[in-house]
């Protein structure tokens, strides 16, 4: 997740935030790592120059990194984990392979042609502005992962949501 970097919410209250969002989070949840600064994500996530201005970072990992510095409230902080641990961690480990292609087919479809809700093509406009041009797969991946940000709910992001609750949990 991308996001401008501000002053940020103190280091010690992201962290109270983190233990108070996760709380009720079972075994499958990911482990989520807050950092003082985009300097402390994982050498992986450096390869992209833009990692200097993530909010957050999910690399494949069952780590999610939540960067408290570039957080400039706490509304944001769980909007960003929400962003990486739903539409991120949860759909990338609960949405199976035929299923994972029908949701980038109803993305790219909805994405080429404009319908869908007002709400659902504002968050299609923000994807292409944050990420530019990527691939089906990862814009649908940022699609969902905003959705979430954003909490929106329609047929398939709801199905996807009761999914990566029930394995959250």
């Amino acid at each position: 997740s991308r996001g401008d970097t501000g002053p940020g919410l103190t280091f010690d209250r992201a962290l109270q935030l983190k233990s108070e969002l996760t709380a009720k989070w079972g075994d499958n949840a990911p482990n989520v790592v807050v950092v003082r600064s985009a300097e402390d994500f994982p050498s992986s996530a450096k390869v992209d120059p833009a990692y200097r201005r993530a909010e957050g970072l999910y690399n494949g990992s069952p780590t999610i990194w939540i960067n408290a510095g570039a957080i400039t409230n706490e509304a944001r902080f769980g909007q960003v984990l929400a962003h990486e641990a739903i539409g991120h961690y949860g759909v990338e480990s609960v949405v199976g392979k035929a299923e994972w292609g029908q949701i980038v087919d109803a993305i790219d479809n909805l994405a080429s042609t404009g319908s869908g809700s007002a709400a659902l093509q504002s968050v299609l406009d923000s994807v292409a502005k944050r990420y530019g041009t990527v691939d089906r797969e990862t814009f649908a991946k940022e699609a969902i992962a905003v959705m979430a940000e954003r909490g929106i709910r329609n047929s398939f992001t709801s199905r996807v949501v009761a999914a990566v609750r029930r394995f959250l949990r």
